[in-house]
């Protein structure tokens, strides 16, 4: 049976490969080219999330003048070489329960707020922490912005 991660997320790291494992995805981005290295062992939705960001990071960060390149484990280009050093015979093997406690540690220091001036008066509450949200805590009268230590997103409600 394969399972297949709900939530493929993306984080920097640092350009080593120590970084890297068989079961992810990287993105390498050395201004002309952004390379899409895909680990022996990642899945095609990873893979299709990776490709994505690297079109996406051509088109608004370079406005198009960068090259996607798809690479796949082992057949690393000349300069990724001349970046990240030659790469090891071994890698990290990627497994879901890394996966886990990764998601872990990205959503252990978000905070939830809810910003509202319900009473006449404009109030900011912490409603959750720690990657314990749900959908229903958003109230579309008001807005509410998520922490994660790293981003923020701001959630505005439809009243009207």
């Amino acid at each position: 049976m394969c399972e297949v991660a709900k939530h493929i997320r993306a984080v920097e790291t640092v350009p080593t490969w120590d970084s890297f494992n068989t079961g992810d995805c990287f993105i390498l981005d050395t201004g002309k080219f952004i390379y899409v290295w895909s680990g022996s062992q990642s899945n095609m939705m990873e893979k299709n999330r990776a490709r994505d960001l690297a079109n996406q990071i051509r088109d608004s960060e370079r406005r198009g003048a960068a090259k996607v390149e798809i690479i796949q484990e082992g057949e690393e280009p000349e300069e990724m070489v001349q970046i990240l050093g030659q790469r090891p015979v071994t890698l990290k093997e990627g497994s879901t329960e890394d996966d886990k406690e990764a998601d872990e540690i990205h959503t252990r220091g978000a905070v939830l707020y809810q910003v509202s001036n319900a009473t006449g008066e404009m109030k900011v509450t912490r409603v959750a922490d720690g990657g314990t949200f749900r959908k229903e805590q958003l109230i579309s009268d008001d807005c509410f912005i998520l922490d994660t230590a790293g981003k923020i997103y701001v959630w505005k409600g439809n009243s009207r």
